[in-house]
């Protein structure tokens, strides 16, 4: 396993895989909006600057919270003001059938359903 898996969650590294095999650029758990630990900052799971594309990997559980699904908006907004495309990938998707969902969302098609 790489040092940039190292604290993947399972979700996160399912889909850092399918886009090797896709053969994809692509980077992992980049900082965004500004600086660590500042209000407003985030870290994107996935980025694809040929794409112009963030992907974020979307637990059912943790992203349910009222606070939680607040600031995935704020910076869903943020980035796509930015000119990022902003994919979410959830996890049950990604547990059926990680490398179809990519490649979807590669293609600016998602499969996020409401929380």
């Amino acid at each position: 396993m790489t040092t940039d898996l190292m604290f993947a969650t399972e979700p996160e590294k399912t889909v850092y895989y399918a886009l090797v095999r896709l053969g994809e650029i692509f980077t992992f758990q980049v900082q965004m909006l500004g600086q660590h630990g500042e209000k407003g900052s985030a870290i994107a799971d996935f980025t694809l600057p040929n794409h112009a594309l963030v992907l974020r990997v979307v637990g059912e559980y943790w992203h349910s919270f009222p606070e939680t699904k607040a600031r995935d908006q704020m910076q869903r907004i943020a980035l796509e003001t930015q000119g990022w495309k902003v994919i979410d990938l959830m996890e049950s998707d990604i547990n059926k059938n990680a490398e179809f969902f990519v490649k979807e969302a590669i293609r600016g098609v998602s499969y996020a359903r409401e929380l």
